[in-house]
C-alpha cells in the first residue's frame, strides 16, 4: 500500500504550482496547460507512481530539458554613449529603448551589448509535483547525525 494519495498528489500540485509560479521564470503556459485536464494528470501520475515500471522517471518527457535565461547584460558602451551624446530619448517600452541602443551601438561603432546565461532546468510539471510529494513525505523526516 502506497502512503500517499490523488488528494496528496493535489496537495503537492499546489504547492509546486506557488513554487513555480513565484520563480524568476515562471512557466504560466505550461501550468494552465497542466491544469486543463489536472485531475487526468494527477491519477496519471498517481499510477505511474504506484506502477512496477520504474523506467518512466528515466525518460525524457518527465525530466524535462533545460534553458538558458538572461543573468545580466553588460551595457557599458550604451554607458559611455550616452554620457557623451546626452542621455537622448526617453522611453516608456523597454524594448523599444533595447532597439534604439543596439542600433545606435551599431551606427556609432560602439561595444555592442554583452549577454550572460545561465543554465535552468526545464523540468515536467510531473517531475515538480513528485518532487514536491517527495518532500512533503519524506523531505519532514531528517537524517539522525
Amino acid at each position: 500500500m502506497t502512503a500517499f494519495d490523488l488528494k496528496d498528489l493535489g496537495m503537492a500540485y499546489r504547492k509546486a504550482k506557488v513554487d513555480l509560479y513565484y520563480s524568476s521564470h515562471p512557466r504560466l503556459n505550461d501550468i494552465a496547460s497542466y491544469e486543463e485536464n489536472l485531475h487526468a494528470n494527477l491519477t496519471a501520475l498517481l499510477e505511474k507512481i504506484k506502477g512496477d515500471d520504474e523506467t518512466w522517471v528515466s525518460k525524457k518527457d518527465f525530466i524535462g530539458s533545460w534553458t538558458l535565461a538572461a543573468k545580466s547584460i553588460d551595457m557599458e558602451g550604451w554607458k559611455k554613449q550616452k554620457k557623451e551624446g546626452g542621455n537622448g530619448l526617453t522611453f516608456s517600452s523597454p524594448s523599444d529603448e533595447w532597439e534604439h541602443a543596439c542600433s545606435t551601438l551599431e551606427t556609432k561603432k560602439r561595444d555592442k551589448p554583452k549577454a550572460e546565461f545561465r543554465v535552468m532546468a526545464l523540468c515536467s510539471i510531473d517531475f515538480h509535483v513528485l518532487s514536491t510529494l517527495w518532500m512533503l513525505k519524506v523531505g519532514a523526516y531528517s537524517m539522525p547525525s
